[in-house]
């Protein structure tokens, strides 16, 4: 399995030379013990995006989401579409422009989850809208924005009626437009769309976002007509400060970079990532970006770890509970710490190992929240119609209790508010809008947490039928509606090429078609694949899966800039069949496999360079010296392994080829100086020239 490799040691500790003893106190978040490790997170993620077919707004809801429950809604809205933001059906900038650009984030991150599970085209459906939302909400004059909608529907009004939203009255007169603010909003609007370029390649997006985040430099004045009592903002460097490092990751513009270096540096971290605080969005887009992973790790790092549950306030702690798994799992990823036990244990708890024995996800478990604070799922067209349920039957609480009526709806996959103490209280009652609201942002934590931990642990199966849902996304890679019915398959046979080495090289048997395939590998060491794109596509991205006692996946990138693209990879002993699979570009035509036979040693046909990675970068690839855990690579956990060598640790269960791997000075043992050399190349301190002297 390939693992994430840590670019800077100084994103671990604080030195490049430690004792076996400062790196296993500072090898990222202290592990908990966790009974949900092989929780169903493949189905967290499918359920988790159907909360955004629930509150899709617009003339085309009927046709595009997967609830039979819900219809087109709000059609002389001035610009239709973009997503009713919680309970209600108003639409604010703010929590809108983070929800999208925090799903960006996720499908950038782990699109292998999503592909894994099927859901990668739900997903797209669910940010195409998005960001066609944006755009047309945003008029252009050239390169510049010339007017902006920010805000559809006046927040007072619409918590003044409870009922369906196919049922509200116009509210064409409140919709709020500017031509000179709502800097905030527009800078949010600039993520997500440069990040929904990044992902899917379209030139619009990115001119789009730039001319946002230009809108928004030039006035720098938060929105406070629309907003005000709901979704105030005093500051809009924090918004300016992500957008600018997406636009960098979208771009690769200097200019950019250097405005996210100094925003950071500028803004601090002081709180989670969400709809009013994007520093800590920006801080890690900056670990990402600029490789400096301080600002974001110190933060992190002090909140992620224990076994306790992360309350940090009241309102939707749940929301931002898995906000901070979201981060920390990114972080993980980067090779910036190791997160992962910390937030297997936090889903855990909102899966339902918590004092009130309840999911909050709505409609995953038996025990699942059934009476979120949800106008169109309640069932409930007026306030009067559910006044007189006000019996409690938990005791005393806060707010009147209230349940859902006989005509409510099944609500799929929403994060419901949690927790209202740090002890775990809460209560399952439709009227606590501060802790049992649902809302888009609160399910953009859940929706990267859920797509971070299947890319880890790789555990559980979607559902091929859910109630409500007429549109299922399941295993595969597709919706169940496009699923094709039969795939193309492409026999390759000729005679095989003997290379002077004594290896052989063949073509394989593949089958599949569009940007997935199976290769026959059965005897090979090496399979080499080579396919074409579009001469415009910089980079194509993938990976190599097959199914041991576990589906296990190897992410791969490759520049694709001259239009023919090869990748290699070394076949894991005992593996017959693999999965190729192509993330991006969207089109490819694929050409062939070369497998490399072993025979009496030597190298392979191949004399094209491909970079291959885990989906990053790996300057540490390929290497035996140093490879103590014998996986192909080496990274931070060969270090640490090296630490309990050089430690005499006899349970450290190193085989005997690690061992000889650890003597990196090769002086014919193992000891602290080996370890010392070792972290200054994981630092990149050291060339390969010099770690392999």
């Amino acid at each position: 399995m390939v693992k994430r490799f840590t670019q800077r040691i100084g994103a671990i500790c604080t030195g490049a030379v430690l004792t076996f003893g400062s790196i296993c106190t500072n090898f990222g978040a202290a592990p908990i013990t966790a009974s949900a490790a092989d929780a169903n997170y493949a189905r967290l993620l499918q359920y988790s995006l159907y909360f955004y077919d629930a509150n899709m707004c617009g003339s085309d809801v009927k046709s595009k989401t997967g609830m039979n429950w819900r219809g087109n809604c709000h059609t002389d809205d001035a610009v239709p579409g973009g997503y009713h933001d919680a309970g209600d059906h108003a639409m604010f900038g703010l929590p809108q422009g983070y929800t999208a650009t925090a799903l960006e984030l996720s499908y950038l991150e782990f699109k292998d989850a999503y592909e894994a599970t099927g859901q990668a085209d739900h997903i797209k459906m669910i940010l195409d809208r998005f960001a066609t939302f944006f755009k047309n909400s945003t008029k252009l004059s050239g390169d510049n924005v010339s007017n902006f909608l920010y805000q559809k529907g006046n927040g007072k009004v619409d918590h003044g009626y409870w009922g369906p939203p196919e049922s509200q009255s116009s509210r064409s007169n409140e919709m709020y437009w500017t031509s000179s603010g709502a800097s905030d909003i527009a800078a949010n609007y600039a993520s997500a769309l440069a990040l929904h370029a990044k992902n899917f390649g379209s030139s619009e997006d990115l001119n789009y976002a730039k001319a946002l985040y230009n809108f928004s430099t030039r006035y720098n004045q938060c929105a406070k007509d629309g907003p005000s009592g709901f979704y105030d903002s005093e500051k809009c460097k924090d918004e300016q400060t992500m957008a600018a490092g997406c636009l960098a990751l979208a771009t690769g513009d200097s200019n950019y970079k250097n405005a996210l270096s100094s925003g950071v540096k500028e803004i601090g971290v002081w709180w989670a990532y969400g709809w009013n605080d994007a520093n800590l969005g920006a801080a890690v887009m900056n670990g990402i970006v600029n490789k400096d992973w301080s600002a974001a790790n110190s933060y992190i790092g002090g909140k992620c770890n224990g076994s306790g549950y992360l309350f940090m306030d009241k309102w939707g702690s749940a929301r931002l509970n898995c906000s901070m798994q979201f981060m920390a799992l990114v972080a993980t990823r980067e090779g910036a710490g190791n997160y992962t036990d910390w937030a297997i244990g936090q889903m855990n708890y909102i899966l339902g190992s918590n004092p009130a024995n309840t999911c909050f996800v709505t409609g995953f478990a038996s025990n699942s929240a059934k009476n979120a604070h949800h106008r169109g799922a309640s069932g409930y067209t007026s306030y009067s119609q559910f006044n007189g349920n006000n019996w409690d039957p938990n005791g005393d609480h806060s707010q009147p209790f209230a349940q859902y009526g006989g005509n409510s709806k099944p609500l799929i996959g929403a994060l419901v508010g949690g927790p209202c103490d740090a002890g775990g209280s809460y209560h399952d009652n439709m009227n606590d809008y501060v802790c049992n609201e649902v809302a888009i942002d609160y399910n953009a934590g859940l929706v990267g947490a859920a797509a971070g931990l299947y890319h880890f642990k790789k555990s559980g199966t979607t559902d091929t039928s859910i109630n409500g849902v007429t549109k299922i996304y399941s295993g595969g890679g597709s919706s169940s509606e496009t699923e094709p019915s039969d795939t193309t398959t492409t026999p390759h046979s000729s005679d095989p090429y003997v290379d002077p080495s004594g290896e052989t090289t063949r073509e394989a048997v593949v089958t599949g078609s569009g940007r997935k395939f199976d290769i026959n590998v059965a005897g090979a060491s090496k399979v080499t694949v080579t396919f074409k794109t579009n001469s415009n596509d910089w980079e194509a991205t993938g990976c190599f899966g097959y199914m041991g006692s576990k589906w296990e996946q190897d992410d791969w990138k490759a520049n694709a800039q001259s239009g023919t693209v090869k990748v290699e990879y070394d076949i894991p002993s005992g593996v017959n069949s693999l999965q190729f699979q192509i993330f991006w570009p969207e089109s490819a035509t694929f050409e062939s496999a070369i497998l490399t036979i072993p025979g009496g040693g030597g190298s392979s046909i191949s004399t094209e360079t491909t970079t291959t990675s885990s989906s990053k970068d790996n300057p540490h690839n390929n290497y035996k010296r140093g490879d103590v855990d014998v996986s192909g690579s080496v990274d931070i956990l060969d270090a640490v392994l090296l630490a309990r060598v050089a430690a005499e640790d006899t349970k450290c269960g190193v085989t005997d080829e690690g061992k000889g791997n650890a003597d990196v000075n090769s002086d014919g043992s193992v000891k602290t100086d080996d370890l010392t050399k070792l972290l200054k190349y994981l630092a990149n301190i050291l060339t390969e020239a010099q770690f392999n002297a």
